[in-house]
């Protein structure tokens, strides 16, 4: 399966340095099954940082992950899902065992949904907050979380984002 990685450069060869702790899927090498939504997140990179909107593609066998590494799958935006990003975004989860994290994306609203319903848990729905996240717009990312996973990824080539 292709998979893309939106940036301000080509990434031929992923790492997990720079990579952000407090995302959805915590700390990670991001990518996309969707090769626009990639485009998009170059886009959005390179006009907060230096560089030319790249996208990286890189080839990967999901199933065969499946049984050498500890893989997750969301397979909807579930209150599981919902659960761990909400852990992961308030704080990196010390006792995260996986190496690849794949599910839905959520919009950018989500650090103020994350907020409120840290806050105050007992007041909202998590079904009701699910749908304000609207995951289901989003194509699914596929997080690569651990060096030793990283290493499996076959860098393709990459492309300008115009």
């Amino acid at each position: 399966m292709l998979i893309y990685h939106g940036s301000n450069q080509e990434i031929s060869a992923p790492n997990l340095e720079g990579s952000r702790v407090r995302m959805d899927f915590g700390r990670g090498f991001y990518t996309s099954e969707d090769r626009n939504h990639a485009d998009l997140f170059a886009k959005r990179k390179s006009r907060f940082q230096e560089g030319v909107p790249t996208v990286s593609v890189y080839d990967i066998d999901i199933d065969e992950m499946k049984k050498l590494y500890e893989v997750k799958v969301f397979d909807s935006a579930s209150e599981e899902w919902f659960d761990y990003v909400v852990q992961n975004r308030i704080a990196e989860i010390a006792d995260d065992t996986f190496d690849l994290v794949s599910g839905n994306t959520a919009d950018e609203n989500v650090r103020d949904i994350v907020n409120m319903y840290v806050s105050n848990p007992t007041v909202y729905v998590k079904s009701e907050l699910i749908k304000q996240l609207k995951p289901e717009i989003f194509a699914r990312q596929i997080v690569f979380k651990t060096e030793r996973i990283l290493g499996q990824l076959k860098f393709i080539e990459s492309y300008l984002v115009r």
